[in-house]
């Protein structure tokens, strides 16, 4: 039994596939508590635009993540329910390390979808997985779509 699983989510098909293995974990108690995780992704384009741009639009473009993030949570939502075992919660920064800042703060498992929204990303295994599951420090269980 996993007493804190960290799920990590983006909107992904993979992503959607580990949100209902993290149910069936919940309803069968592998699972106890469960934070689920949106990471609104900062990358070094937005942190240069960011520079550049003014404190009006850099407020906006934040909100807009957090709009976004909030929509997939709500999606998650759905799926798992409002239970009091389980947390919603949206960070920004880097992808791969904010779930690894995270995975440190006493998880037990790390739950993330083999390949995110990017098409760009590795074939087989996407970048921000493959960085999780090299440095967590914890167990990470990779869910495909």
């Amino acid at each position: 039994m996993f007493n804190k699983v960290l799920l990590a989510v983006d909107g992904s098909t993979a992503a959607t596939n580990a949100i209902h293995l993290v149910r069936q974990m919940l309803d069968t108690g592998t699972a106890k508590n469960v934070t689920v995780l949106y990471v609104g992704a900062y990358v070094k384009e937005v942190n240069s635009y960011y520079a550049l741009a003014g404190t009006t639009r850099r407020n906006e473009i934040r909100e807009e993540l957090r709009q976004a993030g909030q929509k997939i949570l709500d999606a998650a939502k759905e799926i798992l329910g409002s239970k009091e075992n389980v947390n919603y919660v949206i960070d920004f920064g880097n992808q791969a390390e904010q779930i690894l800042e995270w995975s440190k703060k006493g998880y037990d498992l790390v739950v993330v979808g083999s390949r995110g929204l990017n098409p760009f990303a590795d074939i087989l295994i996407g970048s921000v997985s493959n960085r999780v599951i090299q440095f967590a420090s914890c167990p990470v269980l990779v869910v495909k779509p």
